[in-house]
């Protein structure tokens, strides 16, 4: 192999935009409270019955809600509903608001 055409493979395997594993601990683990087809909003420290009773803005001081938006073309969101546990893994920081809100970068159902 040519050291041009080598150095061209190792520059394109450096600058791979696939960065997350997702091995880490997710950014929040709890219920769905509000779903869309590519929104969700999830809440830590209530009870699946609260979270089907609550919105975002209601909830007390003690429950940690997040808010995730999904880009893309295929929503992984859609299949998902109020009351469903999930992690759900941010990608980037959180935009300071409430709820806080971050890029959705992977969720799974907890059974």
């Amino acid at each position: 192999m040519k050291a041009g055409t080598l150095l061209c493979l190792l520059c394109l395997i450096g600058c791979s935009t696939e960065t997350s594993s997702y091995s880490d601990e997710p950014t929040i683990e709890g219920y769905i409270i509000e779903a869309d087809t590519n929104t969700i909003v999830v809440a830590e420290g209530m009870t699946k019955e609260e979270a089907m009773a609550s919105n975002p803005i209601d909830v007390s001081d003690d429950v940690y809600v997040h808010r995730f938006k999904e880009e893309g073309w295929f929503p992984q969101t859609a299949d998902y509903k109020e009351g469903q546990k999930v992690k759900v893994w941010g990608e980037g920081g959180a935009m300071e608001s409430y709820p806080p809100q971050s890029v959705l970068g992977k969720i799974e159902q907890v059974k």
